[in-house]
């Protein structure tokens, strides 16, 4: 399917550029079909799935789409996007978490960014909870796969903006109390440092999430 609003705002796309552009719309189309989105949350998911399957070439070409939407309308239910094998390898080595259960849940995006796939109902029954899950997981990936010492709470923050969980009255006081990490720095710019059981609570956590059996606690 070419979904018309898409395409009226990269015009005119031509010769190579435009059979990848039009092989990201059927990947990101089918990413939408089986992630079930409803019609209004079309045109968000397509702005995400392009500029994923895009990257840097749809910035160059087509600057319109890989800028337009406010992130904080993007759609609850984020289609699924297909991970990085090296980072997934790392994460799993790190954490003793099955490749296969990784893939599931995450998705590394070409500059090493960290993503969920699916939406956020299966992350817990409340805010909070869906918070730290999102917290715990990201924190986890970033550290065990891309080594970052310090993850920012504003790269949590925003995620749980796109998943439509974020509480602006409680979002503080959730990612203070974030399973495995510890909540540190000045208040306007604060990090989350994994603490000495991170990969055993990030195991633990994505497991419970996909309903996948935990080896060896």
């Amino acid at each position: 399917m070419v979904y018309p609003c898409i395409l009226a705002e990269v015009d005119p796309v031509e010769g190579a550029f435009a059979v990848e552009y039009l092989e990201a719309l059927k990947r990101t189309w089918s990413d939408i079909q089986e992630a079930e989105l409803p019609g209004e949350l079309h045109e968000p998911a397509f702005n995400a799935g392009i500029r994923y399957y895009m990257g840097d070439v749809l910035k160059q070409r087509a600057p319109a789409v890989a800028t337009s939407g406010d992130p904080s309308t993007s759609p609850a239910m984020a289609p699924r996007m297909a991970p990085s094998g090296d980072a997934i390898a790392r994460l799993s080595a790190e954490t003793g978490t099955a490749p296969e259960v990784l893939d599931e849940l995450l998705y590394f995006g070409p500059d090493g960014t960290p993503g969920i796939n699916g939406g956020a109902r299966r992350l817990g029954k409340s805010k909070a909870e869906r918070t730290r899950t999102i917290a715990l997981v990201l924190a986890g990936a970033r550290h065990f796969a891309n080594d970052e010492l310090e993850v920012s709470v504003d790269q949590i923050r925003d995620v749980c903006q796109e998943l439509g969980v974020y509480d602006v009255n409680n979002f503080a006081g959730y990612v203070s109390s974030v399973p495995g990490f510890s909540l540190s720095g000045p208040k306007t710019d604060r990090v989350l440092r994994a603490k000495g059981d991170a990969a055993m609570k990030f195991r633990q956590r994505v497991t419970e999430v996909t309903g996948a059996s935990s080896s060896g606690e």
